[in-house]
């Protein structure tokens, strides 16, 4: 995006917002971000410093709307028809709801805590800190206890 100017990328991240927001219908930031900087061709990805100030200037222009729920903030075009954004609201927020549940984003370190402490174990002689008190104990329904070092020592 070097050849591109910062005006040409602002104006090219507002049609992508409006064109994702289109398709969608409802997105969060973090899907924005997925489908503008993240996905398509190179030449149309926009850094994520570049789509923030274009996403606040279409809300102030009164082209894009968000919608506080479940904890989250949701964006959708202003001249959506109502009906499809509720129902995409809805269908969105609960999913994100289920995978936020249980704090399921802070197992993720947990999970390669546990596959790397796995993994050291395995090294004959190896010394390390850390160990986890519980692996057998329970199912993974619930999180596992951690010795931190030097506690095991």
């Amino acid at each position: 995006m070097a050849d591109r100017s910062q005006e040409d990328r602002h104006d090219l991240a507002r049609r992508r917002i409006v064109l994702v927001l289109h398709r969608q219908v409802v997105a969060n930031a973090r899907t924005l971000e997925q489908k503008i900087s993240d996905a398509g061709p190179s030449a149309m990805r926009i850094d994520p410093h570049v789509l923030t100030p274009a996403r606040n200037e279409l809300i102030q222009e009164g082209l894009i709307q968000a919608t506080e729920l479940a904890g989250n903030t949701w964006f959708h075009l202003a001249n959506a028809p109502p009906e499809a954004v509720q129902t995409r609201l809805h269908e969105l927020a609960g999913l994100f709801r289920r995978f936020t549940a249980n704090n399921l984003p802070g197992r993720y370190g947990q999970t390669l805590e546990i596959a790397t402490f796995r993994a050291l174990t395995e090294v004959p002689g190896l010394e390390f800190f850390g160990r986890f008190t519980d692996l057998h104990l329970h199912d993974d329904s619930t999180n596992y206890s951690k010795a931190e070092p030097p506690n095991h020592i």
